[in-house]
């Protein structure tokens, strides 16, 4: 039985866990890293080259990839809980999403392989071919979760399913799947949570959703919701920058079509005059 954290006498502290945004962990870690690298020069900058450094490409697409998960998680209904970005130990390492419903506590680890292959069998995954250690993250963060959740609620074990999301792959197949892990495919992940068999009832989530609700629960240093909310405005002022940039580099795309549909007519206009030139 898992007993509520309210019913135990605990205070909820400030800052809750809810109020942590989608992304962050990845969102401060993507700003660290583009404002460590080297920024593109005026000339690349005016043409739309991204105000983005070499590495933090990858960041911001990881980024993108866990506020689109987000957004579709959104869209579940008032009976499942759901938290984002949620630090575990105290390192920098944190879960993408952590969702409390009827089917039970999830761990989902997301990732953004758009027009990627994926292949799985088993413990062994591959993208466009490559080995990725998928499965065995996904099962230390559903463990870190449910001992979590555990101690925090000072009950028996929490069970948590681990769950890899996958945003936008071209091919998703799986040989053989893992005994524990799930691969699921962003546009499908709805439908897969709503069709998972009811384990928890509306207490239950409750209860569960309150100790998880406890930033003491996965951190010993939570940050200011004030710090929190200067690291998302610099990162909304970033992808506005980045959208900027993406149109300004559409228009120069368009300016070379034309400029080479000019060129391509002067040569062809240049070719008919020389052959009635020679005739």
């Amino acid at each position: 039985m898992v007993r509520s954290v309210r019913e135990q006498g605990d205070v909820i502290a400030a800052p809750r866990l809810s109020d942590r945004p989608a992304a962050y962990g990845l969102i401060r870690e993507c700003l660290q890293i583009n404002d460590a690298g080297a920024q593109p020069s005026q000339l690349a900058s005016f043409i739309g080259v991204r105000p983005l450094s070499r590495k933090a490409h990858t960041w911001y697409a990881g980024v993108l990839g866990e506020l689109a998960v987000a957004e579709l998680l959104l869209t579940l209904g008032p009976e499942w809980r759901i938290f984002h970005s949620v630090p575990v130990g105290v390192g920098e390492n944190d879960i993408d999403h952590l969702l409390i419903g009827p089917g039970g506590v999830f761990a989902m680890n997301t990732k953004h392989h758009r027009g990627a292959k994926v292949w799985v069998a088993g413990p062994s995954v591959l993208v466009n071919g490559q080995k990725v250690g998928y499965v065995q993250k996904a099962e230390t963060e559903a463990r870190r979760v449910s001992d979590c959740l555990r101690d925090s609620l000072r009950s028996a074990a929490v069970p948590v399913t681990p769950v890899v999301v996958l945003v936008g792959p071209r091919k998703l197949t799986v040989r053989t799947a893992p005994r524990e892990v799930s691969f699921v495919r962003d546009e499908q992940l709805l439908d897969w949570l709503r069709e998972q068999p009811t384990v928890l009832s509306a207490h239950e989530i409750e209860a569960i959703a309150a100790g998880a609700d406890l930033y003491t629960t996965w951190h010993s240093r939570p940050e200011s919701l004030d710090a929190t909310l200067q690291v998302t405005a610099r990162f909304d002022r970033l992808r506005a920058e980045v959208a900027a940039a993406d149109r300004r580099w559409r228009g120069t795309q368009r300016a070379i079509q034309i400029a080479g549909m000019g060129v391509v007519a002067i040569a062809a206009m240049g070719a008919f005059a020389a052959f009635f030139l020679l005739v």
